[in-house]
């Protein structure tokens, strides 16, 4: 029971030791980068906010963040499939952990971008490829 809660608290702190740069960017600027911003967190369509909109740094933010997901999210997908190839069974659960794991880290993000948030991802924030 004691390793469940200290589990817990240590996901906890993993979840909330995140900066907050939010204040950071100018209100035009998040507001007029919204539909871009949700678009940094689907798959590689992050390329096109990272790619056309040079003038929003709020967007830029974003897109650097959801470049970098997917980055990781490729590079895993590659390992996992690596692994799958000596025993699939493994290969599989870790594949459907992956895109869990994907997928929460893509809300997340488009929650922050529709609150007007630029807030940095658990665990991608310590692994920044593209910065």
């Amino acid at each position: 029971m004691a390793e469940n809660k200290d589990f817990k608290e240590k996901a906890k702190k993993v979840m909330n030791d995140v900066k907050d740069d939010s204040a950071s960017f100018d209100k035009k600027d998040i507001e007029a980068g919204k539909g871009m911003g949700i678009l940094s967190y689907l798959g590689f369509l992050c390329l096109i906010p990272y790619f056309t909109e040079k003038e929003n740094k709020f967007v830029i933010y974003h897109a650097k963040q959801g470049l970098n997901l997917f980055i990781c999210e490729v590079i895993v997908a590659l390992a996992i499939s690596l692994v799958s190839t000596i025993l699939w069974r493994i290969g599989s659960l870790l594949g459907d952990i992956l895109g869990i794991v994907a997928f929460a880290f893509s809300v997340l993000g488009i929650i922050n971008v529709l609150n007007g948030k630029a807030k940095e991802l658990p665990l991608i924030n310590k692994i920044k490829i593209i910065k």
